[in-house]
């Protein structure tokens, strides 16, 4: 998770394709929701869940999604917006860990 900022920094072409979302004007109605194994990028959530239940977590699905959200968030504008003054690359990584998943200590 930690290469993630990085990889949105360093590649930033290959970031797009791999973790950006671009719906098409066929693509459905926004709130129509899918199985995880039907959307691209599932599988690897689906282990991310399972990872954070490992922590202890009180609730992983919701704990999950808060650091999914958290770290694609922050890779997007630290590189969107590089002449903010951010905090130490690992400072902020390590707070965005232990705040969205309660109870780990990195």
């Amino acid at each position: 998770m930690r290469c993630l900022p990085d990889l949105r920094r360093e590649v930033p072409h290959r970031y797009r394709v791999a973790f950006e979302r671009h719906r098409s004007s066929g693509s459905g109605s926004l709130e129509a929701h899918s199985p995880l194994t039907a959307l691209s990028g599932g599988r690897a959530f689906e282990r991310l869940v399972t990872t954070v239940a490992a922590l202890d977590a009180a609730n992983p699905p919701l704990d999950a999604t808060v650091l999914w959200v958290a770290l694609h968030g922050y890779a997007s504008l630290a590189s969107g917006v590089p002449a903010f003054p951010w905090p130490d690359r690992q400072d902020m990584l390590t707070t965005l860990m232990n705040r969205a998943v309660p109870g780990t200590q990195l």
